[in-house]
């Protein structure tokens, strides 16, 4: 189960990677990472998911509890700044 989740994960990261890079060389040089990339939805998404496990996992956990919660608010945080244009432009 161990190797099994591992090349899960391997393939996750590696395929992140890949559509990174396609971005990039797509555009080769002229390639600018604004708001309205692959790149920064991706990292929009990784952000609110992250605080959404952290959040379960404090509920699943009390032991995590304290530890979770404060991982997830710092994720919530990272989003809402990786979201500001987002938000800008409807302010």
């Amino acid at each position: 189960m161990f190797i099994l989740r591992g090349f899960i994960y391997l393939f996750a990261v590696a395929g992140v990677a890949q559509l990174i890079s396609l971005e990039g060389y797509q555009f080769q040089t002229a390639a600018e990472y604004s708001e309205r990339t692959l790149t920064e939805h991706m990292q929009d998404f990784m952000s609110f998911f992250s605080c959404i496990l952290f959040l379960y996992a404090a509920r699943l956990d009390k032991k995590l509890n304290i530890a979770a919660t404060l991982l997830g608010a710092l994720s919530a945080m990272m989003f809402v700044r990786e979201s500001d244009s987002l938000l800008d432009s409807y302010a």
